[in-house]
């Protein structure tokens, strides 16, 4: 068996994945022209380290 973690993307703490969520969900906002659509996210990484607590607690109108 193999050990070793393919990982994707880039690594970022709490205050730096906050401020891309923001970003994208900022654009995700105004985009209004027809044929565009939102950019999709995916946050991964072990279980526990908040991915899910993160992002319910960021200010998402809707």
């Amino acid at each position: 068996m193999n050990d070793s973690v393919i990982q994707y993307g880039p690594k970022g703490n709490t205050k730096e994945i906050e401020d891309v969520l923001t970003h994208i969900f900022n654009n995700n906002d105004q985009i209004t022209n027809p044929g565009h659509k939102p950019t999709p996210i995916c946050i991964w990484g072990t279980h526990g380290l908040g991915k899910t607590e993160m992002f319910c607690m960021m200010d998402v109108s809707t």
